[in-house]
This record gives structure tokens, C-alpha cells and sequence, in this order.
């Protein structure tokens, strides 16, 4: 009885010392004056507790997978990339006339601090007592968080699940100001056309990934797989006609939606991230001004363009905080509304292109500001096959403008 008492004790020694011979750890560099002696320090003590990971390969894999901040997510994110499961950081600064030694050991599953260390300092440079201290205060917080070398039973834990990148999002909102203009025009340029200032609007973009988790599957591809839908709705002035046939004050709207299909293909997961994103979709383009009591127009007529769009963008993020964007859509239109009437100009073969381009700034986390641009172009070459009240051989319609928003992403 007390020999099988040995032997069970012998080896559950035995499992917990291997546990602790295989855990990974990394001392990130400390900063600040003098901060290389409590490095050495650090690195001393966590080098007879575990095994070093070297701090420049916990750096490259920060880079590559977009995880650069001191966060807790960031920091798990790299610590299980790299099985690491202690972290320690520190630095050296300045707080009034005095300095101050503080450092920290972070776990790696949670990126979360364990332990925090802070020790006065008579100067910039750090004295050998100061770091006895630290050394002796970094070994028993070592002694914590690692398997205790006692008979107690040995506990497997699950595999620690590596968390979602930030390319990998559930879903990107945003809501802003747009200005924008139009400009319709005919040939011959003799009939009315009409070319207006500047207006002000509301913005509004949504794209929900529900394959988000599937991330790690296929290099990603089904995570990038999202169904969006954009929203532009600019405020008009009413319209004043004077004329033998017309005159007075009329409503003047414009109304955008495009929604769809927008999946996006991460291409490498190294920066600059670049990515490119497929739109398959359709939408609604419609500009109207108010007829007079006779049910008549007053100007130009008006526009309604539905459409099926086809759509390629690329992206590239060539700093953490920044993302640059271009999107180029055609836009295969199915009608365009009361313009094709006979009471107009009659039945048209017609097309509509557009170009959008701008940048998001991450300002923190997921908060972002995006400022963007675009243009819209739709042609129509009037068909001789009816006989229309008006008569024109083409017409151009053109909107441009610009949006200021905010946004997250998660």
C-alpha cells in the first residue's frame, strides 16, 4: 500500500515538473532608461522557470496577424499563435521628480495581467536591491501561475481555441453625411437639361458576415462571404421654373439603395493585408421633381433606374490604423422609369457605371471615421422604333459627391 502510494506520488512529480518544463514564455523588451538591466532581470528568472520564446519572433507574429497593441485580445491573439502561455512586460519612466520601475506578467490565454510589480526608483537607473526585489517577487508570481510541483491530480485542459483575426468580421456599420450633385444632359443640347449645385444627405452602409467563425476553414474563404445594403438619401431644395408653360416652386428627391452579395477574399494574412471583394447585386437609382396640376412635367424628366450590379473592389491596409478602398460596379440596368415613356423620349438602351474609392481610420478597436468619394454615370441612346412626344438621339445622367462618416467594425 505505502509502495503504490510512492509510485502515484513519483508520478504525478513527474507530470506536473514536465508541465512546467514545456511551458513556453516571452519577455517582451522593456522600455525606457536602463530598462535593458530589469530585462535581463526578467529574462534570467522566467529562463530557469520555462522555456524562452525570443522576443523578435513574438514581434513578427504581432505584424503578421494584425495584433500590435498591448491589448488583451492582441496580446492573446499572438500568445496562441505561438502556444505561450506568460508573458512579461515592463517599463521604466519618469512620474514627477522621481522614477518608477513597473512591470507586469500577463497570461496567454486571456492576454489579461496576472501579477503586477512597481518599485520606486532613486534615479533613472535601476540599483542591484531593486533588482533582487524583482527577481525574487517575479519568481513567486511564476510559482503561482505554473503547476504546482505537488502530489495533486494532473488536469488536461482543452486546447486553447485561437481567436477570430481581425480580418475575419462579423460585420462593418457606418452612418455619415454625403454631399453630392447631378447633372442631366441631352443631344441634341438644345432640350432642357438639369445641372445643380451642391446638397447635403444621410449615408448609411451595413455588411453582416454570418460565416465570420468559419475563418480557420478553406484559408478563410467562406469568412469573407457577406450580404450588405447602402442607403443614400440626399435632401433637395424644391425646384423653381419659371416659363409660358410652367412656373412656381416643385419637390425635387433622390433616393439610392444597392444591396447584395459582397464577398471579400482575404489574399495573404501578411500586411498590408490586401483583399479583394466581390458585389453581385441590384439597387434602385431614382431622381424625381413635382409636376404641375395637370400631371405634367415642369423640366427634365424623371429617373428611376433599377439595375443588377457586378461589382469588383480591393483593399489594402498599409498601416495598422489605416485602410485604403476602390470599388468600380456596372450596373446592367433592367428600367429607368418615366424618361422611356412615350410621353418622353420613348424606349432606350442604357447602362450605369460606377466608381466609389475612400479610407477608414481606426481610431480605436473597432471605431472608425471614413471619408470617401464616388461617381455615377448612367447613358441612354433613345431607340427610333417609337414614336415619342420628345424627341432626342442620347442623354448622359451624372451624380458625384462625397461622405464623411462613422463606424465599427467587429
Amino acid at each position: 500500500m505505502h509502495q503504490a502510494r510512492f509510485f502515484l506520488t513519483l508520478a504525478l512529480l513527474f507530470a506536473a515538473t514536465t508541465a512546467r518544463a514545456e511551458t513556453l514564455g516571452v519577455v517582451l523588451p522593456f522600455i525606457g532608461p536602463s530598462a535593458r538591466t530589469a530585462e535581463a532581470a526578467a529574462i534570467e528568472v522566467m529562463g530557469k522557470h520555462l522555456i524562452l520564446v525570443a522576443s523578435e519572433k513574438w514581434q513578427n507574429t504581432a505584424r503578421e496577424r494584425g495584433a500590435t497593441s498591448p491589448s488583451a485580445e492582441d496580446v492573446a491573439s499572438v500568445a496562441n499563435q505561438l502556444g505561450v502561455k506568460l508573458i512579461v512586460v515592463g517599463i521604466v519612466r519618469r512620474e514627477g521628480p522621481k522614477w518608477r520601475l513597473t512591470a507586469g506578467l500577463r497570461d496567454g490565454v486571456t492576454g489579461r495581467s496576472r501579477d503586477k510589480f512597481s518599485y520606486p526608483l532613486k534615479s533613472m537607473h535601476i540599483d542591484e536591491e531593486t533588482v533582487s526585489l524583482f527577481q525574487k517577487d517575479l519568481a513567486a508570481a511564476l510559482e503561482r501561475a505554473l503547476p504546482p510541483i505537488l502530489p495533486h491530480p494532473v488536469a488536461i485542459a482543452p486546447p486553447a481555441v485561437a481567436p477570430r483575426p481581425k480580418w475575419a468580421e462579423f460585420f462593418d456599420v457606418s452612418l455619415g453625411l454625403m454631399l453630392s450633385g447631378r447633372r442631366l444632359d441631352f443631344v441634341p443640347r438644345t432640350l432642357p437639361r438639369f445641372t445643380s449645385g451642391v446638397v447635403a444627405g444621410l449615408h448609411f452602409d451595413f455588411t453582416g458576415y454570418p460565416f465570420a467563425l468559419l475563418w480557420q476553414k478553406a484559408r478563410g474563404v467562406a469568412a469573407g462571404m457577406g450580404f450588405g445594403l447602402t442607403i443614400d438619401k440626399p435632401f433637395w431644395p424644391t425646384s423653381t421654373v419659371t416659363g409660358a408653360m410652367a412656373s412656381g416652386s416643385y419637390s425635387t428627391s433622390e433616393l439610392r439603395v444597392d444591396g447584395g452579395l459582397r464577398w471579400r477574399f482575404q489574399l495573404t494574412r501578411k500586411p498590408p493585408w490586401p483583399e479583394l471583394t466581390l458585389r453581385i447585386g441590384g439597387g434602385l437609382h431614382q431622381f424625381a421633381i413635382g409636376k404641375t396640376a395637370q400631371n405634367l412635367d415642369v423640366g427634365p424628366p424623371d429617373v428611376s433606374n433599377s439595375y443588377i450590379g457586378f461589382g469588383l473592389g480591393a483593399g489594402v491596409r498599409p498601416v495598422d490604423f489605416l485602410k485604403l478602398w476602390a470599388l468600380f460596379q456596372y450596373n446592367l440596368a433592367i428600367t429607368s422609369g418615366a424618361i422611356e415613356s412615350l410621353n418622353e423620349f420613348g424606349t432606350s438602351n442604357h447602362y450605369g457605371l460606377r466608381i466609389d474609392g475612400g479610407a477608414d481610420f481606426f481610431v480605436w478597436r473597432g471605431l472608425k471615421i471614413g471619408v470617401a468619394g464616388f461617381y455615377e454615370h448612367y447613358g441612354y441612346s433613345f431607340l427610333p422604333n417609337s414614336i415619342p412626344v420628345k424627341m432626342a438621339d442620347s442623354s448622359t445622367e451624372k451624380y458625384f459627391g462625397g461622405t464623411v462618416s462613422i463606424g465599427y467594425v467587429l
